[in-house]
């Protein structure tokens, strides 16, 4: 390629600061050819520099497309767009380069004309020009938390929590983050495998989990010291050796899903309980999510009743503003799927399965799970030391692709008082009279003056566009300090008896030759999107809490009286479908009671309603029953046990 060129070469190797120096010398009396010799310049390139007075270094017969300044709006336009979170594409920026220099009438190759497309080439030098500039792989991000994490509801959450460090006289060892994390055996980039050339799909049995989660609860303080670990398992029944190889002082317990719930969260804050032991004198300040388990009554009473004070994060801003996931999952995730790839190749042909999940876990845990980046997770989101102002403009430039619907305000009586504290009424200002004086301390005197008739005419049908602003005529009397709040909607008029018609106005067109350009986001314009349209969801919005307040104590009460009452009304019989696995029955050679699962040793339960506590399945050849999670039965065919397949 054309721009991979390397100059052979040491022509030309002066640079246009010499040149200028040069020439200097020529019009001070220098002889041309000993200020050639002076600064390496050839004798007839500074001679034709001289003559036209030039002194731009251009080599060969090819220019730039755009100048510098052209070139710099280029760049801050691509800026622009990424710190919003709508960064281009490569045949994206091409596209708009090449529109750039249509609308512009710059001078540019036919080729782009054709094609639509700014040159390889272009792009190669322009990149090379600017190395700030690089492609960058994406993370794909939802319009909700890029609403989500705007300036509003950032302060509001750092002014709670200030104010519970005040009230509490909290210290690093005694404000905690917590939050939890789900982590799975089947890896995210497993390793390649050979197969047959043309084949369109290659799979790798990874997991004999089906993709079960199991959720680990994490919490840490300012000062660096972790909670031990709290595994919730996606079974039924918790066996003590699921925790094989767990870290020391870790706890376990079993949900359906997998997931935490109001209980498992209950259950949690008893073992954080344990351990911290807060007292009257030094309560403890636990940050932590707005998921709707946090606020779990009977959790938020015992969280008051032991010390403890619960600080929401806004919705949507966990991502930047929670120690745990800005330092210390990271890398733990990348240190399991580490330990993941050891364990495979050092038991090679062995599927994990939900028993080594904990011992694979445990060395990645403690290899992430570090002190320093516990403290650099609560300086970074600024919670400790605490720093409200740790996110700047580019941080809540996401927030503004988003447009509310505007609050329809009614029409102001001349005798209706505004407070001078809000803005949104200056759109309903009445019009003022060229004699008013406004004065600059205050803009109460305008909200209270009458409406007068004014000399413009201006048709009914075109007064929506004008929003209510007054119209001030050109005697007003507005000191330089109070124009300001009225700037954006202020509209002067003049004071001639010439009236204002479409005639007198002037046509501006935005690609005209000159002064007046087309800018890079007048081709290519941030999107904006109405959240009313996008979002169906149909709840209440939610915003940074202290949970353990007494407000949403009460709350969270109304709705667990609510949830019980519904609960003991009779609901319906389901219909229960008929699944093709076998299960334990007294038809059996062997009793119920002395089935025994060969793999984990575990005895054959029964729940209350006489159904078995978790699926078992039969070999077809040994007939013997085992747990469907213990074996590698994936649903296909009929099962045979690891015993069976080594004898044949």
């Amino acid at each position: 390629m054309v721009y991979k060129y390397v100059r052979k070469t040491k022509q030309g190797s002066w640079t246009q600061n010499d040149l200028q120096m040069a020439m200097f010398e020529c019009q001070n009396g220098t002889k041309i050819l000993t200020a050639s010799v002076m600064y390496n310049i050839p004798f007839s390139t500074l001679y034709r520099h001289f003559k036209s007075g030039c002194v731009d270094k251009h080599l060969g017969r090819f220019r730039s497309t755009f100048s510098p300044e052209q070139e710099q709006e280029l760049v801050s336009y691509l800026k622009e767009m990424d710190s919003v979170f709508y960064g281009l594409s490569k045949s994206d920026f091409k596209s708009l380069v090449a529109v750039y220099s249509q609308k512009n009438n710059i001078d540019h190759p036919k080729s782009w004309d054709i094609s639509g497309l700014a040159g390889d080439d272009w792009l190669a030098h322009f990149l090379k020009r600017n190395p700030n500039i690089v492609l960058r792989t994406p993370e794909p991000t939802s319009v909700a938390r890029a609403r989500g994490f705007n300036r509003p509801q950032v302060e509001r959450f750092f002014k709670l929590l200030e104010e519970q460090y005040n009230i509490c006289d909290s210290d690093a060892t005694r404000v905690y983050n917590m939050d939890e994390t789900g982590i799975s055996t089947t890896t995210n980039k497993p390793p390649k495998v050979f197969s047959i050339t043309g084949k369109k799909q290659v799979g790798v049995i990874s997991s004999a989990e089906r993709g079960k989660l199991t959720t680990v609860i994490g919490c840490c303080n300012a000062a660096g010291s972790f909670i031990p670990p709290f595994f919730i398992f996606a079974r039924q029944k918790m066996q003590p050796r699921l925790m094989d190889g767990a870290p020391p002082g870790s706890k376990g317990h079993c949900s359906a899903s997998g997931w935490t719930n109001g209980d498992l969260f209950l259950t949690w804050l008893q073992f954080f309980v344990e351990i911290v032991r807060p007292t009257p004198d030094k309560k403890v300040i636990l940050v932590l999510d707005n998921h709707e388990s946090h606020k779990y009554y009977p959790a938020l009473k015992y969280a008051v009743e032991n010390h403890i004070t619960f600080v929401s994060f806004a919705p949507h801003t966990t991502h930047k503003m929670q120690p745990l996931d800005k330092s210390v999952f990271g890398p733990i995730k990348k240190f399991f799927e580490q330990e993941i790839n050891v364990f495979q190749k050092s038991y090679s042909g062995r599927i994990i399965n939900q028993y080594d999940i904990v011992k694979i876990f445990s060395p990645a845990y403690l290899k992430g799970a570090t002190p320093l980046n516990a403290v650099n997770g609560f300086k970074a989101t600024g919670l400790w030391p605490l720093n409200p102002f740790i996110f700047g403009d580019e941080d809540y430039a996401p927030a503004s692709v988003t447009d509310r619907p505007m609050m329809n305000l009614p029409v102001l009586d001349s005798d209706t008082y505004i407070p001078s504290t809000s803005l949104e009424p200056v759109m309903n200002l009445p019009i003022l009279e060229s004699d008013t004086n406004i004065p600059s301390t205050s803009l109460e005197p305008i909200m209270n003056l009458p409406i007068l008739e004014s000399d413009t005419n201006i048709p009914s049908t075109r007064l929506e566009p004008v929003m209510n602003l007054p119209i001030l005529e050109s005697d007003t009397n507005i000191p330089s300090t109070s124009l300001e709040p009225i700037m954006n909607s202020t509209i002067l008029k003049p004071t001639s008896n010439e009236k204002t018609t479409p005639k007198n106005t002037k046509k501006v067109y935005t690609n005209c030759i000159g002064d007046q350009k087309v800018s890079p986001s007048e081709i290519r314009p941030i999107p904006k999107f109405d959240l009313a349209k996008i979002s169906t969801r149909k709840r209440k919005g939610q915003r940074a809490e202290v949970l353990t307040s007494s407000p949403i104590k009460k709350l969270q009460y109304e709705r667990l009286k609510n949830a019980e009452a519904k609960a003991t009304k009779t609901l319906p019989k389901r219909k229960v479908k008929k699944t093709s696995k076998q299960k334990p029955n007294q038809n059996e050679n062997e009793s119920e009671s002395n089935l025994i699962c060969l793999i984990c040793l575990e005895k054959y339960l029964k729940g209350p309603e006489g159904k078995p506590l978790e699926d078992w399945i039969m070999c077809c050849i040994c007939e013997k029953w085992y747990h469907e999670d213990c074996t590698s039965y994936l649903g296909k065919s009929q099962f045979i046990c690891d015993f069976c397949e080594d004898v044949d």
